[in-house]
């Protein structure tokens, strides 16, 4: 092992931190026994990017949706167990939050709003398990995510390949098998306190969202397929990719402590980001020239 490596607490930083947290502060969690193996044709930081993009989810998955996935929907119910009609805005899911770690590491996606915790609030037990964000209440969390990542929706990705999945319920590890292939495993976390029933449930769900049986991967490995595929071509080896987009328009927040965070609509700040730590890092030859060149937390546009 390279004795200058840093180590796993100064490497993850903040922003690293505050991406495991979002899964250690729900509770006490367990990894489901068996790891999820499967190859997808496609090179690995394709797979990266899309972790990061909310422009592809309504076409993309809108077969999966069709299809039945998710299953019927039924009306949100109050506190009372009378129909509810929430207050949020559907347009809150554009209202987006952005943080950007040392070494590479970046959490994107939407943030939650006031109304849509007031949603919560109103619907108390009777709140939809894929909207139930009331643990981020309790004092730890609080104390764990801190003013930037309480918010935080977004998807976590610890630089360089490991995504931190569907709101913490799987682990995703990207592994190169050469330009066009990636090796892809996926980890499902689960309350070690919940029912053996909702257990299996939670399980089932993790199956059929991600993973070689997931709905949406299958969506998702498509896409990076065929885009592998177009970067060989004749025409596409002429011009080099543009990764400019927005690029100066976003501006971060600065908190009295914790990382900076940049609130806007949805964007391609953390891909830009990630494209830029990577180069930073094929350019440093060792682990004392990449302290001195990383990227760190923004304190003005990228």
């Amino acid at each position: 092992m390279d004795p200058e490596a840093p180590d796993l607490e100064e490497y993850l930083g903040e922003v690293g931190r505050i991406g495991i947290d979002l899964i250690a502060e729900k509770g006490e969690v367990i990894a489901v026994e068996g790891v999820q193996k499967n190859i997808i044709g496609c090179n690995w930081k394709l797979a990266v990017d899309n972790l990061f993009d909310w422009y592809h989810v309504q076409i993309s998955h809108a077969s999966a949706m069709m299809s039945g996935y998710g299953g019927p929907q039924s009306p949100p119910l109050d506190k009372d167990g009378n129909p509810y009609m929430p207050r949020s805005n559907p347009m809150d899911s554009y209202a987006h939050r952005v943080l950007l770690g040392e070494y590479g590491h970046a959490i994107s996606g939407p943030r939650i709003t006031g109304p849509q915790r007031e949603d919560m609030e109103a619907m108390g037990d009777n709140v939809p398990l894929f909207i139930d964000e009331r643990w981020r209440e309790t004092p730890s969390a609080r104390e764990a995510l801190g003013e930037a990542g309480r918010d935080t929706r977004g998807h976590p990705n610890i630089f360089p390949n490991l995504w931190i999945a569907s709101a913490g319920t799987q682990l995703s590890l990207r592994l190169p098998r050469g330009p066009g292939h990636c090796e892809i495993w996926w980890f499902t976390i689960i309350d070690k306190n919940l029912p053996v029933e909702q257990q299996h449930i939670r399980i089932t769900n993790a199956n059929h969202t991600f993973g070689p049986a997931g709905m949406l991967e299958q969506d998702d490995g498509e896409n990076w397929d065929q885009s592998t595929r177009a970067t060989s071509g004749v025409v596409a080896r002429r011009y080099p990719l543009n990764f400019q987009m927005g690029k100066g328009l976003g501006t971060p927040t600065k908190p009295a402590t914790g990382p900076n965070y940049i609130d806007t609509h949805v964007n391609e700040h953390a891909q830009f980001w990630t494209y830029r730590s990577w180069a930073e890092w094929m350019d440093a030859e060792s682990w004392a020239a990449l302290k001195v060149s990383r990227p760190s937390n923004p304190d003005q546009a990228v």
